[in-house]
């Protein structure tokens, strides 16, 4: 062997072993990019999971809003009905327990003289009359 071909090889052989080192290097962190995928596939997965249970509950608790705001509505309108001036008053039958309450107040009876009448507690008289009131206010910014 000539030493021009001596050095070729040589210098082929240092270059197989760097390339034998860079390929080493590249597998392990090929490997490490795979684990790394894995942990951010398995956190994706995860939020997924929590995301969903958070959609079910916030969809449960809308749908409860929506029963409260359809059975507010129907109070409001019943207690339209009871309050407007140009309908007769309403008999006992006709008047829902709410609207009892409103029609009693427009009367002119007291918080006590509503619950006594009525047998019902003051404290949920006072509530049904603030939460009229407030609806009232709600209504009358929107309108």
């Amino acid at each position: 062997m000539s030493k021009g071909q001596i050095i070729i090889l040589l210098t082929n052989i240092v270059l197989a072993i760097y390339l034998a080192g860079k390929i080493s290097t590249m597998k392990k962190v090929n490997l490490q990019n795979k684990q790394i995928l894995d942990k951010i596939e398995k956190v994706v997965s995860e939020n997924t999971q929590i995301v969903n249970i958070i959609i079910e509950e916030l969809e449960t608790k809308i749908a409860k809003a929506s029963e409260v705001i359809n059975q507010s509505e129907s109070i409001v309108v019943n207690t339209n009905k009871a309050t407007s001036g140009d309908l007769l008053p309403p008999n006992e039958k006709q008047i829902q327990n709410g609207s009892k309450i409103l029609y009693l107040k427009k009367q002119g009876l007291s918080i006590e003289e509503i619950a006594e009448k009525l047998n019902i507690p003051q404290g949920e008289i006072k509530l049904k009359i603030n939460l009229h009131e407030k609806m009232n206010s709600v209504q009358n910014r929107n309108y």
